[in-house]
Parts: C-alpha cells; sequence; structure tokens
C-alpha cells in the first residue's frame, strides 16, 4: 500500500498525502480509480442494450450500495439519458436488503428469473441418422439408442416462472433394469445437443430405484423439474413401487 501510495505521489505530486491519521486523494485521482470500473459497466449495459429484448426499454433503475455514487450515476446518465430514463429511487442501497426480506416472507414475490445456464438430463433417444452421431449410437436388447443426448429443461437466458414445471417419461432400456440414473447438466451456451459437448459440466444426479420387475420393460419413470425459486427441485417417481425419489440444484450458482 505504501509503495502505490508513494507512486501516486510521485505522479501526481500533492494530489496524495495523509492527514489526521486519514489518506487524502485529490478528485483527479479518485476519478482515475473509478474509470476502469465505470467504463466495464458502462459497455455491459450498452450490450445489453442491444439484445432485441430490450430493443423498447425506457427507464434504468440504479439500486444498491454502488447506485448511490454521484460518480456512477452521472457516467450512466452521461452514456445513456438520450436513449432511456435513468432513475434512482430512494433508498437505492437498500434494494437488495429489502427484496431479500420480501423474498423470505414470500418466495412467489420474485415471479420470474432469467436461466444463467442451460440445464438439461442426459438421456438415451431412439437413434435417428443423419440427425445424432454415429460414435453415440449404441445397441440394448435390440433398441437402437443415441447416448449422451441432452434433453433441455430451460435454456440460457430464458425466462422462468415461479413453480413452472418441466415433466418426462422414462422406461428402461435392458431388461431386469432395478433404477434409472439420472444426471444432469448445465452450460452457459444455448442449442446444447449433447452432455459430452465444450463447456458442459455436470450439476447434479438422482437415483430412482425400480425394485419391483412387474412389467419389466413397460414400467415407468417420472421426472419432474420445478422451477421454483433459488433452487431447482427435481423429483423421480417409479409408478411400479411407488418408489419416489428427489434431489434439489441451486438455481443461482450451480
Amino acid at each position: 500500500v505504501q509503495n502505490c501510495i508513494k507512486d501516486y505521489t510521485q505522479k501526481s505530486g500533492n494530489s496524495v498525502k495523509f492527514s489526521s491519521g486519514k489518506l487524502v486523494l485529490s478528485s483527479e485521482i479518485v476519478d482515475s480509480l473509478f474509470k476502469d470500473p465505470l467504463g466495464q459497466i458502462n459497455d455491459h449495459i450498452e450490450n445489453l442494450l442491444k439484445r432485441p429484448k430490450l430493443r423498447d426499454l425506457n427507464y434504468i433503475f440504479l439500486v444498491g450500495g454502488f447506485a448511490e455514487s454521484v460518480r456512477l450515476q452521472s457516467s450512466i446518465k452521461k452514456a445513456f439519458s438520450e436513449r432511456v430514463t435513468v432513475l434512482v429511487p430512494e433508498d437505492a442501497s437498500l434494494a437488495v436488503v429489502k427484496g431479500a426480506v420480501a423474498f423470505g416472507c414470500d418466495p412467489s414475490s420474485i415471479c420470474q428469473r432469467i436461466c444463467r445456464y442451460t440445464y438439461g438430463v442426459g438421456s438415451y433417444l431412439p437413434f435417428e441418422d443423419g440427425k445424432h452421431r454415429d460414435d453415440l449410437k449404441v445397441v440394448s436388447d435390440e433398441l437402437v439408442l443415441c447416448k449422451n443426448i441432452l434433453q433441455v429443461w430451460a435454456e440460457c437466458g430464458e425466462v422462468i416462472g415461479h413453480n413452472e414445471v418441466w415433466r418426462e417419461t422414462y422406461t428402461p432400456i435392458i431388461t431386469n433394469q432395478r433404477g434409472i440414473i439420472f444426471e444432469f447438466f448445465k452450460s452457459s451456451k444455448k442449442n446444447v445437443q449433447y452432455t459430452d459437448e465444450e463447456g458442459v459440466e455436470k450439476c447434479g444426479c438422482l437415483v430412482v430405484e425400480m425394485p419391483d420387475m412387474t412389467g419389466d420393460m413397460e414400467r415407468a419413470v417420472d421426472l419432474e423439474v420445478i422451477f421454483g425459486g433459488t433452487e431447482i427441485k427435481v423429483v423421480g417417481y417409479d409408478h411400479t413401487s411407488k418408489t419416489h425419489r428427489e434431489t434439489y440444484i441451486d438455481f443461482l450458482t450451480a
């Protein structure tokens, strides 16, 4: 820290000094410290405004602790005030805290979320020539299947409603199968087709036992995915044995 202060002092003369045990910086030095983060914020907003969904945007609300910075307000207004109205609500710094309290009291108060990632489950589907990769073709009990298919629940950037549900039914791919292992994946890309593509990561799994052999390959397991809030709830249910299993995936960081 002392070396940085000396360096600033040498470059800026008396712009940096100690006074009564405090570090005093000139407005020029403070402006230089804020230059990069303010530039990055403006660049990010510029990229957002280029998205088709934001084409008709009329207002930008600045909230959070940094929103009360006069430098940030001036920077954003200077860059975008000709295209949108920039507003700073009262007690902008408390917006995150108030939102957390409101969500804790009533999770449905946040009625929609935007997916940060593409989410899905790895599956076997009937192989289709010309559509699926030949190296993923497998034969199981006379069934010709394609492995490592990603059945997508929701795509990156998609708007998901509170308690929105995705459902699918699965059947055994071999005789006397005693369970199904569901593996869940995420990716920051859209249009993901296979679980082994670059950038696709495993983010969870669920094992649903199928101990009752009645019906053999005609048995069915339902997989239900509920987007309820900060977590994705995944439930598996075997109709024959009534086996019920569930797990959760962190929707904010997973």
